[in-house]
């Protein structure tokens, strides 16, 4: 699965070289969509890969977004991959983390019952339903200490769940899984160095 990473420091632009091929002409405070990410998301192929093309027919993509800011930069690439899907003909189904409020933490009744009969997804069910449903799935987020936002780390841990996502093996092997409606994943994360840092060192951010 494809994995893209852009920088969340300089706004919506990649680094731009001076003349003398150093650091950043760009304003970072400037939100201007038109190039830069744009670019890079199209270039490499990330939207145009579920134009249908290779299956047959639109998809039904489920996008999970796990930012808490809507000036960020997650929050506009986010925009934009809807928009584009939208454009496409795809069908669109939505997981705001941060706006619904998803709890995260696994609660007692659900780690009880994740080996013991079957996975109580009660609490869950419109999560589960959307990814049983998806045939794309759509991740953007930020990158925090090498890893994902603990709220998509919940919702991990909550909707892929045993009878859900997979199902445990009898015999203590592999699991098996279950998301065969899955057809594709596609991922965009944003991560970032203080600027602070980057202007004293003048690099470029990666």
């Amino acid at each position: 699965y494809p994995v893209y990473s852009v920088n969340d420091v300089t706004g919506l632009y990649p680094p731009q070289p001076s003349p003398e091929g150093r650091g950043s002409k760009r304003d970072s405070s400037v939100m201007q969509p038109d190039v830069g990410w744009l670019y890079y998301l199209e270039s490499f192929g990330l939207l145009s890969s579920l134009t249908g093309e290779k299956y047959g027919k639109q998809m039904k993509c489920l996008i999970v977004k796990a930012h808490p800011l809507n000036a960020s930069l997650c929050n506009h690439l986010y925009e934009y991959v809807v928009d584009r899907l939208k454009d496409d003909g795809h069908e669109i189904l939505i997981e705001d983390l941060y706006t619904e409020d998803f709890k995260s933490a696994l609660t007692a009744v659900e780690r009880e019952s994740y080996y013991e009969g079957s996975y109580d997804s009660s609490a869950i069910q419109e999560q589960v339903n959307k990814l049983l449903n998806a045939e794309a799935l759509i991740l953007l987020f930020p990158t925090w200490w090498f890893g994902f936002p603990a709220i998509l780390k919940g919702w991990f841990d909550r909707v892929w769940g045993p009878g859900i996502a997979y199902e445990h093996a009898n015999d203590f092997g592999p699991i098996e899984p279950r998301l065969e409606n899955l057809k594709k994943v596609l991922v965009v994360t944003t991560l970032a160095e203080r600027q602070g840092r980057l202007k004293a060192e003048a690099v470029s951010p990666r």
